[in-house]
């Protein structure tokens, strides 16, 4: 037996997939500070999956980012290797 991870056979149909990039495009709209960034679609795609309603997903994921917004996240690398530090933003309202 094959195994294919749900995600996958969800967006296999081009409507949720556009759904997807709909909410991701509004908001790198809405927050152009940020716009967007690599990794937003990782935390977008559970909420596209488990919630119908396109608007209630997005406003589920703009407040996701705006909580997430409170850690600043530093990268560095070492010949290879990468660094990561996350630091709580504690001067950042909600």
């Amino acid at each position: 037996m094959l195994y294919v991870p749900i995600v996958l056979v969800f967006y296999e149909s081009e409507a949720n997939q556009t759904k997807l990039w709909n909410i991701l495009a509004i908001y790198a709209w809405v927050d152009n500070s940020i716009g967007y960034v690599q990794g937003m679609n990782d935390i977008c795609s559970p909420m596209v999956i488990l919630m119908e309603n396109e608007a209630d997903t997005f406003w589920c994921f703009e407040r996701a980012m705006h909580r997430l917004r409170k850690f600043q996240v530093q990268c560095t690398f070492y010949w290879g290797a990468i660094s990561v530090e996350y630091t709580y933003r504690n001067n950042e309202s909600c």
